[in-house]
């Protein structure tokens, strides 16, 4: 492939210590639930091309109506599309300001979204529901289930940035 001037194949890595020295992340699966790689490539400012599975669009684009809005954290492509995920890698390496700019987009949502504070606060909201809170079968809606989630990592992200700025 003669891939040696453009490509480092560096062997096992301190993933703290590797991450931040990459461009961009790419993500190929044809299979994901919610990649660790990316939230991980996110905390060091690194932002992501990947394929369209699992939660990837929305780790890297936001949820509907996501607030604050941060804007995209990298591109994503269709599965098995090899030049489309070219072009996207193409389009981010050539325009540095594009990559700092999704950089810090996916540093942001990953901190106000997916902190351990906002994610467990989320999931200690959803086991405290009574069946009394959905509808009258008592079992939630996913739609109840995806509201109360929300709501408790609104409030966890509220309060860890009350905390962040008594600290500051």
């Amino acid at each position: 492939l003669q891939l040696g001037d453009s490509v480092t194949f560096a062997g096992p890595q301190q993933r703290d210590e590797f991450l931040p020295q990459l461009d961009i992340m790419l993500l190929t699966s044809v299979s994901e639930g919610l990649p660790f790689v990316i939230l991980e490539s996110f905390a060091a400012d690194v932002p992501c091309v990947s394929t369209d599975v699992g939660a990837c669009r929305e780790l890297i684009e936001g949820r509907p109506g996501e607030n604050p809005a941060f804007g995209p954290a990298g591109m994503i492509a269709p599965v098995g599309n090899a030049e489309a995920l070219a072009e996207a890698l193409i389009t981010m390496l050539t325009h540095p300001e594009m990559l700092e700019t999704m950089g810090l987009a996916g540093r942001a949502r990953s901190e106000a979204h997916y902190s351990q504070e906002s994610v467990v606060a989320r999931y200690r909201a959803l086991y405290s529901c009574q069946p009394t809170d959905f509808a009258r079968s008592g079992r939630p809606t996913t739609r109840q289930l995806h509201a109360a989630y929300e709501a408790a990592g609104q409030a966890a992200t509220a309060g860890a940035r009350e905390a962040k700025a008594r600290l500051i």
